[in-house]
């Protein structure tokens, strides 16, 4: 009966993001030490992932979701458990985007094949995705999210819970102006979230 301990030590041991695509510089830190990412690296629980000025990044979820990481970003990953049942891959995960742009995206596959129960902190809300395609950032001035598909659960601290759950929906909290409720991007501006976390040629 050693088989089966043997295989789930090795599902347990690929329970971090695999750094999928790097646009260097990126890196990564954990109690204090800062390491260079490349592509096969992995990131799990009690680290953080930052990229420079034009870089970008792609991690993959054990159940093979995409996380993007535009540039001057910052991602703390506060959680991150796999566990696999009945042929079935559930991730749990919370992280804190201190700053800059994220993207996270399921694929066909890893929507039959996978759950995932995944908390994003922003400045004034935090973001439940359950298997979806959306978009979000921070910064100084503001957070955002914005929906590409399926639906995202927002708890906000200005506007209590919010759900986005039609494509192009977007979120938008200026700190220093009112509350707006949520409305829709415009092409130009789904154009603008969709390049800011991707990766340039070359």
């Amino acid at each position: 009966a050693t088989e089966p301990t043997q295989a789930a030590t090795a599902r347990r041991a690929s329970a971090g993001m695999t750094v999928e695509a790097v646009q260097m510089p990126a890196w990564t830190t954990r109690d204090g030490k800062r390491r260079p990412l490349s592509p096969g690296d992995t990131v799990s629980t009690s680290q953080e992932v930052e990229t420079a000025s034009s870089a970008a990044l792609v991690l993959r979820l054990a159940e093979g979701s995409l996380v993007r990481l535009g540039e001057k970003t910052r991602l703390g990953v506060q959680r991150l458990e796999v566990n696999e049942a009945d042929g079935r891959m559930a991730v749990r995960s919370e992280l804190k985007l201190f700053d800059g742009f994220f993207r996270f995206a399921t694929s066909a596959v890893a929507k039959v094949a996978g759950q995932r129960e995944i908390d994003v902190s922003l400045r004034t809300a935090t973001i439940g995705i359950r298997g979806t395609d959306f978009w979000s950032m921070t910064d100084a001035d503001h957070d955002a999210a914005c929906l590409f598909e399926g639906k995202v659960d927002l708890a906000t601290r200005d506007q209590g819970a919010l759900t986005l759950d039609k494509p192009t929906a977007f979120w938008a909290r200026f700190f220093n102006q009112p509350v707006k409720p949520v409305g829709n991007a415009t092409p130009d501006e789904l154009a603008k979230f969709l390049k800011s976390t991707e990766l340039t040629p070359g």
